[in-house]
């Protein structure tokens, strides 16, 4: 038997209670006096393998009612999950284990002059598949131990995180200075033929299992601290963490030595042998959005805020003497209180007409570049190709159908795109890549006026240039830019055209959709082990599950994405190839499982050595701690690890 003391806490009031009519402690510093025998258990969900990502627990109690009363506990039934906080605490008043009572169990025996009330109390890890992290976590990018300490805080239970990754990258950040993105964690209908229905959200439940299964990472909580330690970080007798703060703070490191000691079993324990992974596949969804440039490139639905000249620059920006004009999409025109104004949608023009000699070096151009990476994977690299289609408009009064077909506009429309600096497509007749990238020219010598009730529609004479690239292969990585001139005309005293306007630019990346990686040892085992991510290491920015680099005062390098190592080693490495490696590691041979019931009280935190055949060291997987009578219902893995090269 372990003498061990229970309070609870009214969180409300702050104050220890026992019923409900003395409000003081609580005092339960022998079994015998307010427990039932054998009923203070402290139970650690967990697995038959090193896997298991989140190790939640319970505790277990009935607590004594000698006179009778009715419902004497029943004011600790309030539906609160939050509100009466548990401790669990040894002989020497050392926190053992903290959660919070269960709001919605309570069970008593009715009619009984003696009875014991059971209760329950949790971690609370469960009752996160109920809740949501705040709106901004599901809107911004933020820091994976961010997010990590705001799914934490919400369990109720303001403890301290232990953090030892079993992947860092190769640059040396924490993993507070690595953000994801919460838009990830976010998904909507497309179903849906309202854009205003509210999108599912993943549960804060969701958001902490899936960070931490893919940090490779077990999660639980003992001695009021929430430890999370690397699969390849389980068999080191000392562990060195970095110290978070409850809100996720970074406060120092830490180095923890676990208790070790030897395991008596009751009775014989089942012994089983697990055989190592011949093969471990990963593979990880990059989630990518294809279609990286569209309408909202170019194109207003509505009057903006902040005003049409910064709807125009948050895209583009004017380079040389050109100007930007908003055009009537098909004309379109409204009659109000004696003006006439543009109705919506329409579309940006690029104006200021040029001439031959005098066109190049005014443009307007992306803001921003897109960057386009020229493989996502390893040697050897797969194909990526960008899908082009651009039409582009120019309206005019004063140009004729016989001009056009005398070619007098052939050259008006003037684009290029560019990637890494090359450029990859133009219709300038002297570039490279002209033939490929030559305009099907279009004019329409029609035009019309309409007034119908407040609306006023004009068709133009208009002159467009449209091509449809269906494969145009990126071979090396670098930022894509979209350039656009303004008309080029025969004659600087001529004017026909005034600007050139975007009617359609859609560019997608056409490229492999997984990541997916397979090693296999030179082994004659055959067990597979097949594990997929959520998140990943992409270069590329049209995903929202990479993992990117967030340091004060430090320009982010975009190499640094894809350049990893496992804790403790050196190298460069993809993410999910540090992962794999790891699974290989922590079970580099046949090892030893074992179920049985132990002598002693046996923590998460401790390793555990047995004899079968020769001394061993184990890793607790499983655990249920039975204060009561001082024994512990243990599946533990042997604790072998070996940094292994033998891949074919």
């Amino acid at each position: 038997m372990k003498q061990v003391r229970i309070r609870i806490i009214d969180t409300e009031i702050y104050q220890d209670v026992t019923d409900i009519f003395d409000p003081s402690i609580i005092d339960l510093t022998t079994t015998e006096n307010q427990v039932k025998k054998n009923s203070i258990n402290l139970t650690y969900e967990g697995a038959d393998d090193k896997f298991q990502t989140l190790m939640a627990s319970n505790l277990t109690f009935s607590l004594l009612v000698r006179d009778g009363m009715d419902g004497k506990f029943y004011h600790l039934f309030t539906g609160s999950e939050s509100r009466f906080r548990v401790d669990l605490l040894d002989e020497r008043n050392r926190l053992i284990w903290r959660g919070y009572l269960l709001p919605d169990q309570y069970t008593e025996p009715y009619k009984s002059p003696t009875f014991f009330v059971s209760m329950t109390a949790t971690d609370c890890l469960g009752i996160l598949k109920g809740k949501d992290l705040p709106d901004e976590y599901y809107t911004q990018r933020r820091s994976v131990i961010d997010f990590i300490a705001k799914a934490l805080q919400l369990t109720g239970l303001e403890q301290d995180i232990y953090f030892c990754p079993a992947i860092v990258p190769s640059n040396n950040y924490r993993w507070d200075q690595i953000t994801v993105d919460g838009r990830a964690y976010v998904e909507k209908d497309d179903d849906d033929d309202l854009e205003d229905i509210a999108p599912d959200k993943d549960s804060a439940y969701d958001i902490l299992e899936r960070l931490i299964h893919d940090l490779g990472c077990k999660l639980f909580t003992y001695e009021g601290k929430w430890y999370i330690i690397g699969v390849n970080q389980l068999h080191e007798y000392v562990i060195h963490f970095e110290k978070y703060s409850s809100a996720g703070i970074f406060q120092s490191t830490v180095s923890v030595i676990r208790p070790k000691s030897s395991v008596t079993f009751y009775s014989d324990p089942m012994i089983s042998v697990q055989p190592p992974f011949k093969t471990v596949e990963l593979s990880v969804d990059y989630n990518f959005e294809n279609t990286i440039i569209d309408k909202g490139y170019y194109e207003r639905q509505n009057e903006e805020e902040d005003g049409d000249y910064q709807g125009f620059v948050r895209q583009w920006k004017m380079v040389g003497t050109v100007g930007y004009v908003w055009l009537p999409r098909d004309g379109k025109w409204i009659h109000e209180r004696g003006r006439v104004r543009i109705a919506y949608p329409k579309i940006i023009s690029v104006s200021g007409w040029k001439i031959e000699s005098n066109v190049r070096g005014n443009y307007i151009q992306l803001r921003d570049p897109i960057w386009i990476e020229a493989s996502d994977f390893p040697a050897p690299a797969q194909k990526k190709f960008l899908e082009v289609d651009l039409e582009l408009i120019c309206y005019t009064t004063k140009a004729t159908k016989a001009k056009f077909e005398k070619d007098e506009y052939g050259g008006v429309i003037r684009y290029e795109i560019i990637h890494n600096n090359n450029v990859i497509a133009s219709n300038f007749p002297d570039s490279p890549v002209y033939d490929t990238s030559v305009l099907e020219v279009k004019f329409s010598d029609s035009s019309n006026s309409d007034a119908q009730k407040l609306n006023y529609v004009e068709t133009r004479r208009n002159l467009t240039g449209k091509i449809k690239i269906d494969k145009l292969q990126i071979t090396q990585s670098g930022y894509l830019n979209v350039v656009i001139y303004p008309p080029v005309l025969l004659n600087n005293y001529d004017p026909v055209f005034n600007e050139v306007g975007i009617s359609t630019l859609k560019i997608k990346v056409l490229t492999v959709k997984k990541y997916k990686i397979k090693k296999k040892r030179r082994i004659d085992y055959t067990a597979t082990h097949k594990v997929e991510l959520f998140h990943v290491d992409s270069r590329q920015d049209n995903t929202n599950r990479n993992f990117r680099f967030n340091k004060p005062g430090l320009v982010e390098q975009r190499d640094h994405r894809q350049n990893w190592k496992r804790y403790g080693w050196s190298g460069n490495f993809r993410y999910g190839e540090c992962y794999v490696r790891n699974i290989h590691d922590v079970q580099p041979g046949p090892h030893i499982k074992i179920d049985g019931s132990a002598l002693g009280i046996i923590s998460p935190l401790h390793l555990c050595e047995f004899h079968w055949r020769e001394n061993k060291t184990f890793i607790p997987t499983r655990l249920d701690l039975n204060f009561s009578e001082g024994k512990t219902e243990i599946t533990m893995i042997e604790a072998v690890y070996q940094s292994l090269t033998d891949y074919e």
